[in-house]
C-alpha cells in the first residue's frame, strides 16, 4: 500500500508541515491514537503503516518524522502487550525470542537506511 501511495503521489510525505494547529491537532492525534490503538489491540497487522499514513495525511508529517513517531507508538503498544502476556504467562519463548531477534535485525537495517537516505527514501522504491 505504501508503494502505491509513493508511486501515485510523488510528493506525499516529502515535506514536513503541520496542517493542523494546537487543539485541533491534539484532537486529531487523540482520535488517530484511539482508533488505531483499538485496531492494534484486536488485529495488529499494518498498524505501523496506518500510523505513518495518518501522521502524513492528517497531521502533515514528512515520511521520516512519521516513521519515527509510528515506531515510538508501535513500540509502546508492543511493550504493553509484552508486559501483559508476560504477567499472565502466555508467551512461548522458543518462538518469541527468535522472532524478537529478527525484528531487531530488520529494525536496525531499516533505521540505518532511513538515517542514510532521510525523507528521500521514497526514491529507493522507484
Amino acid at each position: 500500500m505504501q508503494l502505491l501511495f509513493i508511486l501515485l503521489l510523488k510528493d506525499f510525505g516529502s515535506q514536513h508541515f503541520l496542517s493542523l494547529k494546537n487543539k485541533k491537532q491534539i484532537a486529531f492525534a487523540v482520535i488517530i491514537g484511539s482508533l488505531l490503538g483499538f485496531y492494534d489491540g484486536f488485529l495488529g497487522p499494518g498498524t505501523g503503516s496506518f500510523l505513518i499514513f495518518a501522521f502524513i495525511g492528517i497531521l502533515g508529517f514528512d515520511f521520516l518524522r512519521a516513521s519515527t513517531a509510528a515506531k515510538v507508538v508501535n513500540f509502546s503498544t508492543n511493550l504493553a502487550a509484552l508486559i501483559y502476556f508476560a504477567f499472565t504467562d502466555n508467551i512461548i519463548y522458543s518462538i518469541a525470542l527468535p522472532m524478537a531477534g529478527c525484528n531487531m535485525l530488520g529494525a536496525s537495517i531499516g533505521a540505518n537506511l532511513a538515517i542514510a537516505k532521510g525523507s528521500s527514501l521514497s526514491e529507493f522504491y522507484l
